[in-house]
């Protein structure tokens, strides 16, 4: 399992959050954007070669369509809604 690193700063806890509801909603937030809580269901069991192979072949090429969409979309012009 990777070491990652997640940090909330709690300076103005008062006035940024109210309780500790939204502290505990802030860590959530960050770890769900460091990826924490998909790494640790990967890892909650053993992973076959085979099986981390197919699995690394399907995550590029959903990377590699979300690319040819991104490239392939035309951006709208903020001028055309004038």
């Amino acid at each position: 399992m990777r070491a990652v690193n997640v940090r909330v700063e709690a300076k103005d806890t008062v006035q940024t959050y109210e309780n500790f509801r939204g502290l505990l909603g802030a860590f959530r937030r960050a770890c769900i954007r460091a990826g924490i809580s998909k790494d640790c269901k990967r890892h909650q069991e053993y992973e076959s070669p085979g099986r981390k192979r197919r699995r690394k072949k399907r995550e590029a090429e959903i990377a590699r369509l979300k690319d040819k969409l991104r490239i392939n979309l035309p951006r709208k012009d903020p001028m055309d809604l004038v």
